[in-house]
């Protein structure tokens, strides 16, 4: 006895379940998809592609528009500008309008000798006083690897277990981590401060959620939240909104929720305002009379404009201001002689993070502070910048090796991309941040203590 069976199967493309190369010589007169869960733009394009024609195509339910008009990732943006490089290059060496040796291995030795050599490409604008600094990543040299290659003979059981495991060493594309921009709850003034804040954690996390339990209680339940992420049962997305959540009880005015904006000050005061680190003492120069110490130092900073200019108009640093800081005149004066009076600050502990909020960008950029904790200097480094324009705000993450990582809740989201390393001399390249026709200037800079 035979059974025959028979089937038909709707030609309905669900939620984009292959690739761009599978789907490719499948055109259909009639092409009806499902773009609901699609990934992204590359995504939508193969999915619509397979239609011949417009009025073939049918989407069956609603898609976010966004994931093609609101633009593409950095990372997609560098790769176009490198391919685009790479076509001149091409089309000048073909037409013999390239003069001098550029024969180099692969494409990113290629390009930064091309633009050192042409200086302007394709809007990538070189002043003359800021050469272009490249990555430096070495590639390796190609082989083949023969038959002969020796096999290991040493064998060790399933049940061994290595003891000695050397942790691998990330690869440049792996950038820090950052927060996806929450478009129904606006969310950039804490993204761009806790994207800094969590490669700063990483570098040890144990002894940072320490650190960050000192500082305020805030930034306690920020490290624990940097904790069920780096334990895969939270995301860093859930360890802002469990601290906006905290912030909105405490005050929902200036931590409103919703399409409503957030002062980026006012974040940091609640984050690093808390603890106080030092004291201080007014002192008559004339007679000597010294107050009484009184707790005064605080991990956070503000800087205002006017305090940007030395004596003769130049622009002073962080770190020249923060010396200011530590003893600076006041317009008081000496109630038992009338003399002048200076505020003497002294730390007594160090902070583990020292935060300067900027009214404006104008203002030279140290990429190393010291400050004297009980006489004893104490090194800091810069660790991330915060910017602000447009309504709102995108960070850079300064990493202990130098290498600079740029992120944006909204255009990179989890991904940072890698800009190049930083040098000694670089402090202004960190005073603003432009991206194609946006520019944005630095409105908090953070440094970490030096390990």
């Amino acid at each position: 006895m035979s059974v025959q069976i028979s089937r038909e199967q709707v030609l309905v493309l669900p939620n984009f379940a292959m690739t761009d190369y599978a789907s490719q010589g499948k055109t259909r007169a009639w092409n009806v998809v499902d773009l609901h869960n699609c990934k992204d733009s590359l995504s939508y394009y193969t999915a619509l592609s397979r239609g011949s024609t417009a009025a073939g195509t049918v989407i069956v339910q609603g898609m976010d528009t966004t994931k093609i008009t609101k633009g593409i990732t950095g990372f997609l943006r560098q790769e176009l500008r490198e391919l685009e490089i790479l076509d001149e290059i091409t089309t000048k060496l073909y037409n013999g309008d390239l003069v001098g040796e550029l024969n180099r291995v692969d494409r990113r030795e290629l390009i930064s000798a091309y633009r050192k050599h042409q200086r302007r490409v394709h809007g990538i604008s070189v002043a003359e006083d800021l050469p272009v600094k490249e990555p430096g990543i070495g590639i390796g040299s190609w082989k083949l690897v023969g038959d002969d290659a020796k096999k290991s003979k040493k064998k060790r059981k399933a049940t061994d277990i290595e003891t000695h495991l050397i942790e691998p060493k990330r690869p440049r594309s792996m950038g820090p981590r950052g927060l996806r921009w929450d478009a129904a709850d606006y969310c950039c003034a804490y993204d761009s401060l806790f994207t800094i804040l969590a490669a700063i954690w990483r570098v040890n996390p144990a002894k940072w959620s320490q650190n960050f339990a000192t500082m305020s209680k805030t930034m306690k339940v920020l490290g624990a939240g940097f904790q069920r992420q780096l334990s895969r049962v939270g995301s860093l997305e859930d360890a802002r909104d469990e601290v906006r959540k905290t912030f909105w009880i405490m005050d929902a005015g200036k931590f409103p929720r919703g399409q409503s904006y957030t002062y980026l000050s006012d974040v940091c005061e609640v984050l690093f305002g808390e603890s106080n680190w030092g004291t201080h003492v007014d002192k008559c120069l004339h007679c000597g009379v010294v107050d009484r110490e009184r707790a005064g130092l605080r991990a956070l900073k503000y800087i205002v404009t006017s305090e940007f200019s030395s004596n003769n108009g130049v622009l002073i640093s962080i770190g020249g201001w923060l010396n200011n800081y530590m003893l600076r005149s006041l317009r008081g004066s000496c109630a038992r002689c009338g003399g002048g009076l200076t505020r003497i600050k002294t730390a007594k502990k160090s902070p583990p993070v020292l935060v300067f909020v900027l009214s404006s960008p104008d203002i030279c950029i140290d990429t190393n502070l010291r400050l004297l904790v009980d006489n004893v200097g104490t090194n800091y480094r810069i660790s991330g910048v915060v910017y602000s324009g447009r309504k709102h705000f995108t960070s850079r993450i300064i990493e202990k090796n130098g290498d600079i990582w740029y992120n944006d809740g909204i255009e990179t989201g989890e991904e940072s991309v890698f800009e190049g390393v930083l040098q000694s001399e670089d402090g202004q390249f960190l005073n603003y941040c432009v991206t194609d026709e946006t520019t944005r200037g630095a409105a908090a800079v953070l440094y970490m203590l030096a390990e």
